[in-house]
């Protein structure tokens, strides 16, 4: 059954106070362009605290605070695709200033499939889209070979995500902390695993994709990667870092360099991609 999502259930209202979905770490009065991050499975906007030092002054850094973390940890968390591209798309057009500039959309992981999701919202409202999508260490919509860590056993749910972030080890030893950051884990994992049993086409975007991946991720390979160019019907491109799944934690500057140059990219865009705000 195609991905479609779920009618909207209230109006939104538009206003430009600032939305506990977004945490800015770096603004500027005179910014010209902004970069949304999308956190991992289990992530959170804190995950990005250092990405600020390498971005530009004249630029936005906005990450995505999902709900059930950090700051949020009392807001209930979203286990399936359509009520995050929801609450997300609700989110920026009930703040249409996000959208007044010229942005580019970065997802690591789970963050990448909600990111292309979003996309596919806006250009059906003709909004302003990205000038790219920088596509991190997940498989393409429709290509993916979900497992089934959500409905598995804390132990095993944790044992995941140390082996795929060994720095993460210490959760085993703070049983209190494990206990505030496991539904969060837990949705999130659901999320991105009932997403990925879909297995139908998805739409190609209007807008380059630019892929990034760990050459020693043990979660894609180079193959399973090149699959996001039937993703784009514009330009696509494949980098890879030295690294596993969280290559982006010693490449974040490298990573913002990719951000940075799809702006330069952007002329590339087909000039009848016009947009409303909203």
């Amino acid at each position: 059954m195609e991905y479609t999502a779920q009618p909207q259930r209230m109006q939104s209202v538009k206003s430009n106070k600032p939305s506990s979905w977004f945490r800015v770490l770096k603004t500027h009065p005179n910014i010209r362009r902004r970069i949304f991050c999308f956190p991992h499975a289990g992530g959170a906007a804190s995950y990005f605290k250092q990405w600020p030092e390498a971005v530009p002054e004249d630029t936005e850094f906005v990450v995505v605070q999902y709900p059930g973390r950090e700051e949020r940890l009392n807001h209930p968390c979203i286990n399936n695709m359509e009520d995050m591209v929801r609450a997300l798309f609700d989110q920026l057009t009930g703040n249409p200033h996000l959208l007044q500039i010229p942005f580019v959309i970065f997802g690591h992981s789970m963050g990448a499939s909600i990111g292309y999701e979003l996309i596919l919202e806006l250009q059906k409202a003709g909004l302003r889209l990205p000038v790219a999508l920088v596509a991190s260490a997940t498989d393409a919509p429709g290509y993916a070979n979900p497992t089934q860590f959500h409905i598995s056993s804390d132990n095993e749910l944790v044992e995941e995500i140390v082996r795929l972030s060994p720095s993460l080890s210490f959760l085993k030893e703070h049983e209190e902390l494990l206990e505030m950051v496991l539904p969060a884990l837990r949705a999130d994992y659901q999320l991105i695993e009932t997403y990925g049993k879909r297995n139908e086409p998805r739409p190609p975007l209007p807008i380059p994709i630019k892929k990034l991946i760990g050459d020693n991720d043990s979660e894609l390979s180079r193959d399973d990667a090149l699959l996001w160019k039937n993703q784009t019907s514009a330009n696509f491109s494949l980098q890879s870092f030295p690294g596993g799944h969280f290559y982006l934690a010693d490449h974040y500057e490298a990573v913002i360099r990719v951000l940075m140059e799809s702006y330069k990219d952007s002329s590339t865009l087909s000039p009848s991609l016009s947009f409303q705000l909203p």
